[in-house]
């Protein structure tokens, strides 16, 4: 069956896994070496069949008989368990791969390890991994250096600096110029996808406008319909550009992405239509939560996306959980307890905690505020059931609100919602602690009013935030000098 080994690596090199596939299917049991078993584990895991591709890799490890062809193994290994999330085995791997690992492959690895360092939210170790892959210089490492330089883009978008991770997506491109001809536009368009979606994280939303457009441009240059899961990356661009069209309020260009990603979604094998379709619903919601004139109610669509989230992941563990936290969120936000089949707010807003805690290094600005107000709502949530419970996550919201504004001082939305967990922890304050606590309180309210006094346009906020204050029974009848002085040194309009 050696006349099969080069059509075989011919058609992975050109993405067309399943007809790779059917190759190696014809290669008797009996036959098959270790290198059959590895490009086969490589092939069912482009396909999501994960189990089999374990199986595979595990064979394939079984039968190499050098150290070479093990490190090979392993090495791939490394990577099967970063997808999987299991990065302690992942790193156990690596090492062990790098140790007989011919040096050809060294960009391969590195561009692994920047991956594992990314998903374990060890940023600046991952960009010191990624900048090894790109001291290479063979075009046999023109893939790893493209996917490392790619990666380098995420990493420096994480840590806030997007003139570098522009940078890094502009290297990402020339590289891929390199690629095999017939999916070169399609790894453009994934890049320049991640380009967009970094401009947009950083409300640079021209930018980002124009680099969804060329996307767009590239992902229409691919005719190959042979590649594995082709329709599944024009879905992914499609989302992001619905995504994008919600965010800067144009609602009804965004309600046409059901009639454009249905059918492909049709196309896809199961579990993935369970993921679209979660995509397309969660985008439905958000754009619906965002309009002043929702179609149809928000939580109906978040929910569904939630429920469809779910189920695929129970298919695909393989899966990131970011997207059912992120469903599971804005679901609670805009909660129907109606429609919600005996699932909680609080279930939905816990559920979101867990996994944004586990993913807030990828865009802190946007996780870190959704953990602190997750946990203001959490806090009310209890304030009937568990009293004490209900303070120690109001203490905890107010510490996550105060990191975010010692790394962004002027944070107009931080500073209001540390006004906004104030007053919920002053309004739990009994006769007994009233004034011991009182006190600091209205101190550490009356610093957060000082600042927002000092930003543009935040009159009307300080305003409502006193006012809310006085609402205050407990405090207006036992610190009335206290609010009173607050009160008329904050506020032009007098008390009556």
């Amino acid at each position: 069956m050696n006349t099969l080994q080069d059509p075989i690596q011919t058609r992975m090199n050109e993405l067309h896994f399943e007809q790779a596939l059917e190759l190696l299917n014809q290669i008797p049991i009996q036959e098959r070496s270790w290198k059959d078993e590895y490009r086969t584990g490589i092939c069912l895991g482009a396909l999501y069949q994960w189990t089999r591709a374990r199986a595979a890799f595990e064979k394939a490890l079984s039968l190499a008989s050098t150290p070479s062809d093990r490190s090979e193994v392993l090495l791939r290994l490394g990577y099967y368990d970063i997808q999987t999330s299991h990065l302690d085995s992942a790193r156990e791997k690596l090492d062990q791969a790098k140790s007989s690992l011919p040096e050809s492959r060294y960009p391969e690895l590195y561009f692994y390890l920047a991956l594992l360092e990314y998903e374990s939210g060890r940023i600046d170790q991952g960009l010191s991994q990624a900048r090894a892959a790109l001291e290479f210089n063979s075009k046999e490492s023109i893939k790893s250096r493209c996917e490392a330089a790619a990666l380098m883009g995420d990493l420096y978008s994480a840590k806030g600096e997007l003139n570098q991770a522009v940078v890094s997506y502009q290297q990402a491109l020339s590289l891929a110029d390199g690629y095999p001809e017939n999916w070169r536009a399609l790894r453009k368009a994934l890049v320049l996808n991640n380009l967009a979606d970094v401009y947009e994280q950083f409300e640079q939303y021209d930018e980002a406008g124009t680099a969804y457009q060329n996307a767009w441009k590239q992902m229409e240059k691919v005719s190959d319909d042979q590649i594995t899961d082709l329709n599944g990356y024009r879905l992914e661009l499609l989302c992001s550009m619905a995504n994008f069209q919600a965010l800067t309020d144009h609602f009804e260009e965004c309600r046409s992405l059901p009639e454009k990603a249905e059918p492909l979604v049709k196309t896809l094998k199961d579990p993935l239509p369970l993921y679209w379709k979660s995509r397309i619903d969660y985008i439905g919601g958000l754009n619906e939560l965002y309009s002043e004139k929702p179609m149809v109610q928000p939580f109906e669509k978040l929910f569904e996306a939630w429920k469809l989230q779910s189920e695929f992941l129970k298919r695909s563990p393989a899966s990131s959980k970011e997207y059912l936290g992120k469903a599971a969120y804005y679901a609670a936000y805009c909660y129907d307890p109606a429609l919600a089949d005996g699932i909680s707010q609080e279930d939905l807003y816990q559920q979101a905690l867990t996994e944004f805690r586990k993913c807030s290094f990828k865009d802190p600005d946007f996780f870190d505020y959704s953990i602190a107000s997750i946990e203001n709502e959490l806090a009310t949530l209890k304030r009937e059931s568990d009293p004490e419970e209900a303070m120690k996550e109001y203490h905890q919201s107010l510490n996550d609100f105060y990191r975010i504004t010692d790394a962004h001082p002027d944070d107009v939305e931080a500073w209001l919602s540390i006004c906004a967990v104030l007053l919920n922890l002053m309004s739990m304050l009994d006769e007994d602690l009233v004034f011991s606590e009182g006190h600091p309180l209205l101190e550490k309210f009356e610093s957060a009013l000082e600042v927002l006094e000092r930003l543009k346009d935040m009159d009307r906020p300080v305003q409502d935030a006193l006012d809310h204050l006085l609402e205050q029974d407990l405090l207006r009848k036992k610190l009335p000098r206290a609010l009173m002085r607050l009160y008329t040194e904050h506020r032009k309009v007098p008390l009556n």
